[in-house]
């Protein structure tokens, strides 16, 4: 019988064998559709989007053009290359105009101060564990005006730290 893992984050080989295989290419473009942002009725967590994926016998990369909707605009890649035997992921991010505060906005967005945020990162390893445990890189958030109300922000801030470092360094 194994032993049950001390890890939070599995140490259990990611199953990306079959991905490798199919050698495929596949576009997405949405127009204009609806999905609702479930903390604001009238909001729309993406509005529109268009991605791409390619994957090769050693390559996988998902090249975000555009991801649009009430919580900004996501785009950026992310690329995982095993031609050196062990996962190697390398991402770059870009999130503008992001509404920090989303659950104290009450019924609109339109006050809530807007962000930017980019990220550079990458990664080595062959299972979530060794991923998370070797995850390096840069972001970078750029905040705006706005106004907060009925949120302790060093509540939120320290929890999300916290959890952070307990999930990054176990």
């Amino acid at each position: 019988e194994q032993a049950e893992s001390k890890y939070l984050i599995p140490d259990t080989p990611l199953p990306l064998d079959s991905m490798y295989a199919m050698d495929a290419e596949v576009k997405l473009t949405t127009g204009v559709f609806w999905v609702p942002d479930p903390l604001l009725e009238a909001e729309s967590v993406v509005r529109q989007s268009a991605l791409s994926y390619s994957s090769t016998e050693n390559t996988l990369v998902l090249d975000i053009e555009e991801i649009s909707g009430s919580r900004g605009n996501l785009q950026g890649s992310v690329e995982i290359d095993r031609t050196s035997g062990t996962q190697q992921l390398e991402s770059t991010l870009e999130w503008r105009d992001f509404p920090l505060g989303v659950t104290s906005a009450g019924t609109s967005l339109k006050a809530l101060p807007r962000h930017d945020i980019q990220a550079t990162l990458n990664a080595r390893g062959d299972t979530p564990h060794q991923l998370a445990s070797s995850l390096n890189g840069d972001i970078l958030l750029t905040g705006g005006a706005g106004t907060l109300q009925d949120m302790s922000i060093s509540f939120a801030t320290e929890s999300f730290t916290a959890q952070l470092f307990n999930t990054l360094l176990p």
